[in-house]
């Protein structure tokens, strides 16, 4: 029912899948948004971003649920077990 995008920008954008309506523009990263990603059970979604993180959000809310900084200066993917976990 949602689409959650990134155009390599640091905010997310979540859409309304039926009617393509942006529903929320929010804070993501610092700077840019490199990749997203899904778990499919939970709908966990993970960003990776050029600020040197990798972040979860909670797909009902956009709350951030845990940032993770990374050794390296930039993220470029990202990737969530099918349970989120």
């Amino acid at each position: 029912t949602q689409v959650v995008t990134s155009g390599g920008e640091p905010q997310l954008h979540w859409w309304n899948a039926t009617t393509g309506e942006r529903v929320r523009k929010q804070a993501g990263h610092n700077i840019g948004v490199n990749e997203l990603s899904l778990a499919a059970k939970s709908g966990l979604i993970a960003s990776a971003g050029l600020d040197g993180s990798a972040r979860t959000w909670d797909p009902k809310t956009g709350v951030q649920v845990r940032s993770f900084v990374l050794p390296s200066l930039q993220a470029f993917s990202v990737a969530l077990d099918p349970d989120g976990k």
